[in-house]
């Protein structure tokens, strides 16, 4: 990746949610199942994030705010807003799935106690193919492996 793209990537992983805001705290904060329709609010974060990036003054803003959008596309072509598939997603936003997932899952949230790496790693490693691109998930695992960390 050249580094402006790395750049944009490191900002759409901390802007990433920034859409949320536009999602009610009902929906947000609820500890249980969501219903149809409070999932397709949740869905639409990614969407609103987007309008708020490109409305700023980045010089990437553009860049920054399609990863936002996209950061919930699934490889096998399910995901959210525009149901793109494989290669049709910009390798930021598949790098940003996994790793958004990996520290969703390992954060405790309202619905979730947080779970443990072996957990989660094995659940990634079942998302693999279908949610998650294979080759950037066998990346981000030889990575973390390596990683010296307090969260296995």
């Amino acid at each position: 990746m050249s580094a402006s793209s790395l750049d944009a990537l490191r900002i759409a992983g901390q802007l990433h949610d920034v859409g949320k805001i536009g999602v009610r705290d009902s929906v947000l904060l609820k500890p249980g199942e969501l219903t149809a329709e409070e999932w397709d609010e949740m869905k639409s974060h990614s969407a609103i994030g987007e309008r708020i990036i490109r409305a700023t003054f980045l010089p990437n803003a553009a860049e920054v705010a399609s990863i936002v959008r996209h950061h919930h596309e699934s490889f096998d072509g399910n995901g959210y807003p525009d149901g793109l598939a494989g290669e049709q997603i910009p390798q930021s936003c598949r790098i940003l799935l996994i790793v958004d997932a990996y520290g969703a899952m390992t954060t405790g949230r309202p619905y979730h106690k947080p779970r443990s790496h072996d957990e989660t790693m094995s659940i990634l490693a079942r998302e693999a193919g279908s949610k998650l691109d294979p080759d950037m998930f066998s990346l981000f695992s030889g990575i973390i492996e390596r990683t010296p960390t307090d969260i296995s």
